[in-house]
C-alpha cells in the first residue's frame, strides 16, 4: 500500500501487508520513506523510486522491484492512494476517532490539539503528514500513521459490512 504525494510524486507512506488467510491474521510492515536504498536514485531514499519512474506505464513497478530485490519481500498486489483519495475516504467514513498524542501544528492555522479527536479528511491528512515536531522525525510520523490505520480499521468495523458495501 502506498500513499502518494501528488505534487512531489513521492511515496510518503509505504506499507507491505501480508494476509494470512488460514490464521485469519493481517501483518503490516511500514517501510520508512527515508530508507536508504543506494545511489541509483537522486536522494538515495526509497520514497524517490516512484518519482524516478513517473513516466513509465506503471511507476509502481519500479518501487515493487526495489522492495522485492533489496528487502526480499515478494509483492503480489498493490494499492496506491493519493492525498485527495485519502481525504475522500476519511470523509466517506464520516471521519475517524483518534487519540492525538501531542499538539500537531501542520501549518499556521492548521492545528490539532492532543487528546481524543474526531478528524475529518483534511485533518487526517495533517495528522499523517506531520513530522516537524517529533524528536524522532519520520519515525514519529510512522507511529502516527499506525494510529491512523488503526482508526480507519475501527471506523470500517463501526460502519458494518452493509454500509461499507454501499460506500464502496
Amino acid at each position: 500500500m502506498c500513499g502518494l504525494d501528488d505534487a512531489a510524486g513521492l511515496t510518503d507512506v509505504i506499507v507491505v501487508v501480508n494476509f494470512d488467510v488460514r490464521a485469519g491474521k493481517i501483518n503490516a510492515l511500514q517501510i520508512p520513506r527515508d530508507t536508504y536504498i543506494g545511489d541509483d536514485y537522486k536522494t538515495g531514499k526509497i520514497n524517490q523510486v516512484y518519482f524516478t519512474h513517473r513516466n513509465d506505464d506503471e511507476p509502481i513497478r519500479g518501487l515493487i522491484g526495489v522492495v522485492e530485490e533489496q528487502l526480499r519481500l515478494p509483492i503480489d498486489h498493490y494499492v496506491t492512494i493519493t492525498l485527495q483519495g485519502f481525504r475522500d475516504m476519511v470523509d466517506a467514513l464520516g471521519g475517524v476517532e483518534i487519540d492525538v498524542p501531542q499538539r500537531i501544528e501542520f501549518l499556521p492555522g492548521k492545528v490539532i490539539e492532543p487528546g481524543k479527536q474526531h478528524l475529518n479528511g483534511e485533518q487526517a491528512e495533517w495528522f499523517v503528514r506531520y513530522r516537524a515536531g517529533y524528536p524522532t522525525g519520520d519515525i514519529g510520523r510512522i507511529n502516527a500513521q499506525k494510529l491512523m490505520i488503526d482508526a480507519l480499521v475501527q471506523a470500517v468495523r463501526d460502519k458494518g459490512r452493509t454500509k461499507m458495501l454501499l460506500l464502496a
